[in-house]
């Protein structure tokens, strides 16, 4: 059995009507949060994040799908999970955040780092700034 990593476990969750996993969506296209506890670099994390480790999630699922797939064919037991439904919610989720501009992703940054308490430096700012952009860039590439 195939088992869904945790974007899409909240996507599918969200398709099938559960209201905590459409809250969790519509929170991370909205809002960023700061992760600053850790040992590794303080990072922020918000829907470009999500989306991006979606799609990273709906290529392994399919290709672990297409490989089970074909020894399902073979054996004569096929099952298989479509990731339709999961794809369009991305989409539209990225065309949502995509209506933002980018000035706004930062000033969401900004916000974030203020609600946090967090006092960087203009350079660390600038950076978590710069990788959220990074990040927004390669989203809208890989749709």
């Amino acid at each position: 059995k195939i088992i869904m990593e945790q974007a899409l476990d909240a996507l599918d969750r969200a398709i099938k009507g559960d209201p905590s996993a459409i809250s969790f969506l519509e929170r991370t296209a909205s809002i960023y949060v700061l992760d600053a506890a850790g040992p590794g670099p303080v990072r922020t994390y918000g829907c470009w994040d999500f989306i991006n480790q979606a799609l990273n999630e709906v290529e392994r699922y399919e290709a672990s799908s297409t490989s089970q797939f074909v020894q399902q064919l073979e054996s004569r037991s096929i099952s298989f999970i479509s990731l339709e439904n999961h794809a369009q919610l991305l989409a539209t989720m990225s065309l949502k955040a995509a209506y933002r501009s980018p000035k706004s992703d930062r000033m969401l940054i900004g916000t974030c780092l203020s609600n946090a308490r967090y006092h960087a430096s203009d350079d660390e700012a600038r950076a978590l700034i710069d990788d959220n952009c990074q990040t927004r860039q390669r989203v809208m590439g890989r749709i």
